[in-house]
């Protein structure tokens, strides 16, 4: 039983700094972005395997969508890994799976302090600012809809 749980925890520790390889990239590569940017899907959730992609949500207006998913195409360009991305104007339209896999990859500072409600007590998500992670938790009353 032993050899089987240092064997998991070899493996989730590998997950787990392979996932803060990809956040270091993603944060570095989003720096200064126009709209908000967020890891969704396996890399979010650290379920991921060798062959899987990095999914990155954007949310902006309807008429600045063509603009910002060719300048995430750039910015991930350099990744060396397959992607997808997705870009909405409304967080309503999204499945709730991929809502509740969200890791926030870049926001305006204003948007932080103004749809983020903190509590201690909730499940955990990685917040990225001003080039340095914070562990927060999210509420449950986090209001993801104007986004």
């Amino acid at each position: 039983m032993k050899i089987i749980n240092d064997k998991t925890s070899l493996i989730q520790k590998a997950r787990i700094k392979r996932k803060a390889e990809i956040m270091h990239y993603l944060i570095e590569a989003f720096k200064g972005f126009d709209c908000p940017v967020y890891l969704f899907g396996s890399y979010a959730t650290e379920k991921f395997h060798g062959n899987s992609d990095v999914d990155i949500l954007i949310v902006t207006p309807e008429q600045l969508k063509d603009k910002h998913y060719r300048a995430a195409c750039n910015r991930m360009s350099a990744l060396d890994m397959d992607y997808d991305i997705l870009v909405t104007d409304s967080m309503a339209r999204l499945d709730q799976s991929i809502i509740n896999s969200l890791q926030i990859v870049s926001l305006q500072p204003s948007q932080i302090q103004s749809k983020v409600m903190v509590s201690r007590n909730q499940g955990g998500m990685a917040l990225i600012r001003h080039d340095r992670i914070i562990d927060w938790h999210v509420s449950s009353t986090l209001d993801l809809t104007n986004f």
